[in-house]
């Protein structure tokens, strides 16, 4: 059974969005990114351990758009995986065990764990005592960030295919962090305009032909009015704009699609290492 975007959208609430761009953008395209995950067979739930790996997906890809966001604008946020853990449920023994594979469960394990080299006890009599609420609640938040990264190349993976390519992954994300109403306001001003045309054709039409031709137009005309048409060509527009707009020297937003892009190209590396740190 693939779960459908209703089953897990809720999930996504839980986990901040980017600062760059609204909610909304970010909402319609974390829909689209979940289309292509039931595409690539991501979004497959039959036992508890898919469930976990769900979540840990849409962890991933969460993170995935802080990065983007981090590498092109160069904000730093703080990614707290204790907190992100608990707000998507994710119990930490299931999630070591989703990312296993081949290697054992205790293998994987010490994998999360050597992502620190931090000393916790000062001497053999501490390493006895009861283990502190402070080592149990890191090693929990470090295997739910390891958990998730392991799954970071096959998230990548789906979009890309999903998506179409690298650059169209790239627009698609860059795009969710320009405005909608100044595409929209364009569009709008460009549709008046042809309406206004139509309007003085129709008043000076001759025969029935001509009549049901312009008639036909400003019905068209009418819908691509309509606000969800307006909102769906200022996705489309703004993707064209990121990948076709001209560059120029010493220009912040050119600067900022080139160091997005240039993110893309090296392969998508980890920006923010979260909280605690995880050493990759």
């Amino acid at each position: 059974m693939q779960l459908s975007w209703r089953f897990v959208e809720k999930l996504f609430q839980n986990v901040d969005y980017p600062v760059w761009g609204d909610g909304r953008a970010w909402d319609r395209w974390y829909e689209e990114a979940w289309t292509h995950f039931v595409e690539s067979g991501l979004a497959e739930a039959e036992t508890p351990i898919d469930g976990v790996r769900i979540k840990l997906r849409i962890l991933a890809l969460c993170w995935l758009a802080h990065d983007f966001c981090s590498a092109t604008y160069g904000d730093r946020i703080d990614l707290y995986w204790t907190d992100l853990g608990e707000s998507l449920e994710i119990e930490p023994l299931l999630a070591i065990v989703s990312v296993a594979d081949g290697k054992t469960v205790r293998q994987s394990l010490a994998d999360a764990v050597v992502l620190t080299e931090r000393g916790w006890f000062a001497d053999e009599e501490e390493a006895l005592a009861t283990v502190p609420d402070e080592l149990t609640d890191d090693l929990t938040a470090r295997i739910t960030a390891y958990a998730a990264f392991r799954h970071r190349d096959e998230v990548v993976e789906a979009l890309l295919k999903g998506f179409g390519d690298m650059s169209m992954l790239f627009a698609s994300m860059y795009a969710n962090c320009r405005s909608d109403e100044q595409v929209i306001s364009e569009r709008e001003d460009e549709l008046m305009d042809i309406r206004d045309a139509i309007v003085a054709e129709i008043e000076t039409a001759v025969g029935r032909d001509d009549l049901e031709r312009l008639q036909s137009q400003l019905r068209l005309n009418s819908q691509q009015l309509e606000r969800d048409a307006l909102l769906e060509n200022a996705i489309t527009e703004k993707r064209k704009r990121a990948l076709m707009d001209d560059l120029y020297v010493c220009d912040d937003e050119s600067d900022q699609r080139m160091k997005g892009f240039q993110w893309f190209d090296e392969g998508c590396p980890v920006e923010l290492l979260g909280y605690p740190e995880l050493g990759v």
